[in-house]
């Protein structure tokens, strides 16, 4: 939802502003081509895409059309003052080049410094945002510039009612900037003394930031929900839950009896713990089967000896209707 209300935003803005194709088409290609990087950054280093990636398109939307948007203004004012694509190309890139390129590198630079995050996903979006970050500055100084050199020379003769509806089009457009121009150097001192204030006030208060992920204690004690859950945890079996992956390396791992010993034993350890009300794996639903393939008897509550009587039980089960295995074994039984 929000990545759609984006694009029909800035695609709203950039048929305001622009009112002419290439002025919506151009900054979309280069975001695309932006994305297509990204991606295949993402396949070239061999990672996943996990659930981070849902946010890179919204970033390099909003990068990639901020790039475009700066050569797209310029190049139409220096067009219509030359009357030369060409020419206007040029002085546009010598204009607004090396400003596009320092705000590429620092903003990528900001990205990669998430990549130190101890947290995979966000590392990983780190390093595959600031190469979608480099491409579209890149995409933006060539393929839209490209497209720019194509069409007919911008009219040097344009009406007097044309040329007093783009002026007024140009001070509109221009006042707010200026406004607020004229009120930073006015109170340039005052400015600086509140940021600084506010800055200091900024690290005190991260200073008494504390990690924490009991998303209860986002809610006042008088909301229902926070009531609730605390009810539930204090009378009955509780309502958090850590879930653990086991990764044996190969298909039909998990089928080995060692292997589930293995997390049989971490389910034990795990129980230890004092806030561990319960724990429950596909051990437990082998346990459960090869009891009752003996007749419910409790000296039969083990893992089975035998790979293949392991999979003998899960096929089993499975023809059986138990769906609930999928809760508990990947498809190819490597994890659990």
């Amino acid at each position: 939802v929000l990545m759609g209300l984006t694009f029909l935003v800035i695609t709203l803005s950039l048929i305001l502003v622009f009112r002419r194709p290439m002025g919506v088409i151009g900054p979309f290609m280069v975001v695309i081509f932006a994305m297509a990087v990204s991606v295949g950054v993402i396949g070239l280093i061999g990672w996943d895409i996990d659930f981070m990636f849902g946010m890179m398109p919204t970033l390099l939307i909003t990068v990639g059309v901020a790039d475009s948007v700066h050569i797209l203004s310029e190049f139409d004012i220096y067009q219509r003052r030359l009357g030369n694509r060409r020419d206007a190309i040029r002085r546009t890139l010598y204009l607004v080049g090396p400003p596009c390129l320092l705000t590429s590198l620092t903003t990528a630079a900001g990205f990669l410094s998430l990549s130190l995050s101890p947290v995979k996903s966000v590392a990983h979006l780190a390093v595959y945002s600031a190469a979608g970050v480099i491409a579209a500055f890149i995409a933006s100084i060539t393929i839209l510039v490209v497209f720019l050199s194509f069409g007919r020379p911008a009219a040097s003769n344009a009406s007097p009612k044309k040329e007093k509806v783009r002026a007024n089009r140009g001070k509109a457009l221009g006042a707010a900037p200026r406004s607020v121009a004229t009120f930073v150097i006015g109170f340039r001192n005052p400015i600086l003394v509140t940021s600084a204030v506010l800055f200091v006030a900024s690290a005190w208060g991260i200073a008494m930031l504390t990690v924490d992920s009991n998303f209860l204690t986002e809610f006042s004690e008088k909301i229902p929900v926070r009531r609730t859950t605390q009810f539930v945890d204090d009378h009955m079996s509780g309502n958090y839950s850590i879930v653990y992956v086991f990764d044996s390396g190969e298909s039909d791992g998990i089928k080995e009896p060692s292997v589930l010993r293995e997390i049989e034993r971490v389910q034990r350890e795990a129980e230890r713990h004092p806030l561990v009300t319960k724990t429950y794996s596909v051990v437990d639903l082998m346990k459960d089967i090869n009891q009752s393939f003996h007749n419910g008897d409790p000296a039969y509550y083990v893992i089975p000896e035998s790979r293949e009587l392991v999979a003998q039980y899960l096929l089993v089960y499975e023809m059986s209707g138990g769906e609930e295995i999928r809760d508990y074994l990947s498809m190819d039984y490597a994890r659990a």
